[in-house]
């Protein structure tokens, strides 16, 4: 459902790559499975990897609350810990142009994230909404389930 709502809404991809440039991130697009293309990568990773990743569209100052909760710091921790060289550096690539990566939140196994200094890079910019790959633990039924191993033959 929610995939649905994100894919209807406008999508502003000014500033940042609907990819985050890690090789895992093509398991949540609708692309075939290379070595079954009976099943898309998405179903793959969400079926065999049990993880499942949207695209949201969320405020950097969200995605900095999101980073400093899932590493149960405070917002001012966070910040203080990040390079300011490497923020003015993509304040300055972000101004020329430059389409960076998207970033990323991890909560499959723990926390993790990639991305922190382009969302203050943004926030700096006034760039009001980034999209961000947010990966959970996937949540599906057993006639799901069911339905994914008669597609893929077992």
């Amino acid at each position: 459902m929610i995939r649905e709502i994100l894919e209807s809404m406008e999508k502003d991809t000014t500033y940042f790559q609907l990819d985050t440039g890690l090789p895992f991130s093509t398991m949540y697009s609708d692309e075939p499975l290379e070595v079954c293309h009976k099943v898309t990568k998405r179903e793959y990773a969400r079926f065999e990897k049990g993880k499942e990743g949207t695209i949201e569209y969320i405020s950097p100052d969200d995605y900095i609350d999101k980073c400093a909760e899932g590493f149960n710091k405070s917002r001012k921790e966070i910040l203080l810990q990040r390079d300011e060289k490497v923020v003015d550096r993509l304040v300055k690539l972000l101004k020329k142009g430059t389409k960076l990566y998207m970033p990323f939140l991890d909560y499959v196994g723990g926390f993790d994230q990639e991305g922190l200094h382009r969302a203050m890079a943004s926030k700096q910019l006034g760039i009001e909404s980034i999209p961000v790959l947010v990966i959970k633990k996937a949540d599906y039924t057993s006639d799901e389930l069911a339905d994914y191993r008669k597609k893929r033959g077992f």
